[in-house]
């Protein structure tokens, strides 16, 4: 039986990137691809009879009214939590838009692919570098970086600005010789070599890290957490008086004034994703590409 044709397949014999193809054979008027390059793209995918994705059929008839959701579970629960917190805000926004939310595979599939579904258009949220790009050339449709840095700016990516907030936290801690930031890791070392880009006298943490010694140190010591749900299981072990946590708005009421807490704009970030999700969906491309959020 003869292998199904590819996006990859087509941008072989076009000589071009998969991105490329994915762009023109949606349309895309926001990227400067030559009316020559269009054509030859069109050409070749006619010649080999190439079918694209269900996303992409989709285009001829209308759109499917539903948005994917990508993230990877981490083998952290307290990083899962946050994942959640924020997938939940997305859902909830995206279904008084009257859109279907579907959770996309965010790992390549034994052979190498990843397996495709019917979205108009993919939140990817803290993936790395591999995954993302396996997931962006398997679907023709807008993808949105959320705490990502994937240092293309044909992708829209938006991601707390982290070091602002740690900045906030120096004045709420009434400043200390030294301080510690702990945190959960990411997949996208991209975002977590810029969260990580600190002052000399902060030193960072994973939460992986955090042996039963290293704990002890840490008890009387000027501490920084990143998320309320990490934030909450080491504080039992944590100077509450020297601790200042990070965290949303409405993640406040967990942590009821037992430590100091600096607000992330989780809302935000929602926000702004699914106003750039709309846009894209609209083919209006007049938003910044790099989003920091405050």
């Amino acid at each position: 039986m003869q292998n199904k044709v590819t996006a990859k397949d087509v941008a072989k014999q076009a000589g071009v990137s998969v991105a490329t193809v994915s762009y023109v054979l949606n349309g895309r008027t926001d990227q400067k691809i030559s009316a020559e390059t269009k054509k030859k793209i069109l050409q070749i995918a006619n010649l080999l009879n190439y079918v694209p994705s269900h996303a992409a059929k989709s285009l001829a008839t209308g759109r499917n009214n539903a948005i994917g959701i990508a993230y990877s579970l981490s083998d952290s629960p307290t990083k899962n939590a946050g994942l959640s917190h924020f997938a939940n805000l997305l859902t909830e926004r995206l279904m008084r838009l009257h859109y279907d939310v579907v959770m996309v595979p965010a790992k390549r599939v034994e052979d190498g692919v990843h397996e495709t579904c019917n979205v108009d258009a993919i939140i990817a949220i803290d993936l790395d570098q591999n995954d993302f790009r396996g997931l962006a050339d398997s679907y023709l449709v807008p993808v949105i970086c959320v705490d990502m840095v994937v240092g293309d700016p044909l992708f829209f990516q938006i991601y707390e600005d982290i070091p602002y907030l740690i900045e906030k936290a120096f004045m709420e801690l009434k400043k200390d010789e030294k301080y510690y930031f702990i945190y959960d890791s990411f997949e996208n070392t991209n975002y977590e070599d810029y969260i990580l880009s600190l002052p000399d006298n902060v030193f960072p943490l994973r939460k992986r890290d955090l042996t039963p010694s290293v704990m002890e140190k840490l008890s009387e010591t000027s501490i920084i957490v990143l998320g309320v749900y990490l934030g909450l299981s080491l504080l039992t072990f944590l100077d509450k008086n020297k601790t200042c946590i990070i965290l949303s708005e409405d993640e406040q009421s967990l942590v009821n004034g037992r430590c100091h807490t600096i607000i992330n704009n989780e809302n935000k970030k929602a926000n702004l994703t699914i106003n750039i999700v709309t846009n894209a969906l609209s083919k209006h491309f007049d938003i910044k590409h790099d989003n920091p959020i405050r």
